[in-house]
């Protein structure tokens, strides 16, 4: 189910400097090692952080600034420090309480003095399923090496890289954008010619790698990616709301290499975002270091190059208004039965209206595990259609 992540990339609008202010741990001299075990659910990293001393389940967004619930804040009650409007990844935008966190325990380490956004997370279906509090953003990280084992569901966190084993040949330079300090590194894209690309690494986004409309218009004219299809409907869920409908397109890109590491046979989707991001599937495949101390970024995979070819279904999946939906119809053949917004009411004789949300979140393994599925949607005349959705690898 490609459900595109929820928060995406949470931009801050500054109208002053010096917002998220410095926590104390960035003057501290003392070494720390943590080692941390996460839960992997739906493609997304919960850990477990200690406030006040209640342990509560925090989404681990390098993409995104701290963020705690209304419930947590109303709990706690932490001093603001200002508001701010800030404007999601779709362009919407709302005025938001940024408070100070005077302790947030990761492991045994504790972060003094912290910023946070307040946002009321659980009034969004997908952060209730999650049961989480907050997020563990890039700005509480800017002093710190994380380093996530995804085979062993363990992430690291300290401020010395010599507690780690790091191969530079497995590194590139990395660059910290803003005050929220954003990680940003180059990959090199391999076509009939080649290119580089600046991506945000985002632990908060699903799927491997995001290609935004900028990037693609330059590739595109390079002869360096091959368009698939091309397709106008939505299957993204933003802070303040779902985005309008767009024109997108799925493309193939031959090869590309990550710190060394080279991915083969890439079948991705352009982004409404304006920059390209790496999500949670680079995870899968090795250990990945992100050295926001230094401003490095380290790669570690059992063996190359990594094949990332699979079966796609010929649509997109998305929710619209709590139900599940057509988000973007890709096939040609599909585009003559189907339409975004038609609704899903059946999958493999499962009746998906009388789910709830939570209940149809998980039927993301559906999509990605089974290659045939028999799905009756409903259009917005109340017409109903049974068809056979076959996943292929797309012609080229």
């Amino acid at each position: 189910m490609q459900i595109k992540r929820i928060f995406l990339l949470l931009t801050v609008i500054f109208t002053a400097g010096g917002l998220w202010g410095n926590p104390d741990d960035a003057n501290r001299t003392n070494s720390y090692f943590e080692k941390i075990d996460f839960e992997f659910i739906n493609n997304k990293l919960i850990i477990p952080v200690t406030i006040n001393g209640s342990v509560y389940r925090f989404l681990f967004d390098t993409g995104a600034p701290n963020v705690i619930s209304k419930e947590l804040y109303e709990k706690i009650g932490p001093e603001i420090i200002k508001s701010t409007k800030t404007t999601d990844a779709v362009g919407n935008s709302d005025d938001l309480n940024i408070v100070q966190l005077p302790e947030i325990m990761i492991g045994n380490y504790s972060f003094s003095n912290t910023r946070s956004l307040v946002y009321d997370i659980r009034n969004i279906d997908i952060f209730k399923c999650l049961d989480i509090d907050g997020f563990i953003g890039s700005n509480l990280l800017k002093n710190s090496i994380v380093q996530i084992d995804f085979a062993n569901k363990t992430l690291i966190l300290t401020n010395n890289k010599h507690n780690l084993k790091l191969d530079k040949n497995n590194a590139t330079k990395m660059e910290l954008i803003g005050e929220q300090s954003s990680p940003l590194i180059f990959i090199e894209i391999k076509g009939k010619m080649n290119a580089r690309d600046q991506v945000l690494i985002d632990t908060g986004m699903d799927g491997f790698y995001d290609l935004s409309h900028r990037s693609y218009d330059i590739f595109k004219n390079n002869d360096i990616l091959q368009d698939i299809a091309t397709a106008k409907g939505g299957n993204i869920v933003s802070l303040f709301g779902n985005a309008e409908q767009t024109e997108q397109h799925r493309v193939f890109i031959p090869s590309f290499n990550v710190a060394g590491t080279l991915f083969e046979k890439l079948v991705t989707t352009t982004t409404t975002d304006d920059i390209s991001r790496i999500g949670t599937d680079m995870l899968k495949h090795g250990i990945i270091t992100i050295d926001f101390k230094n401003k490095r970024f380290y790669f570690e995979a059992a063996g190359q190059p990594i094949d990332v070819s699979k079966p796609l279904p010929g649509f997109s999946p998305t929710v619209i208004d709590g139900k599940l939906s057509v988000g973007y119809v890709w096939d040609k053949k599909l585009k003559e039965e189907l339409n975004y917004g038609d609704e899903i009411v059946k999958i493999n004789d499962t009746d998906i209206t009388k789910m709830d949300f939570c209940e149809f979140f998980t039927l993301k393994d559906i999509f990605e595990k089974q290659d045939t599925l028999a799905i009756e949607f409903k259009d917005k005349t109340g017409k109903l259609t049974k068809l056979t959705i076959v996943k292929n690898y797309p012609e080229l």
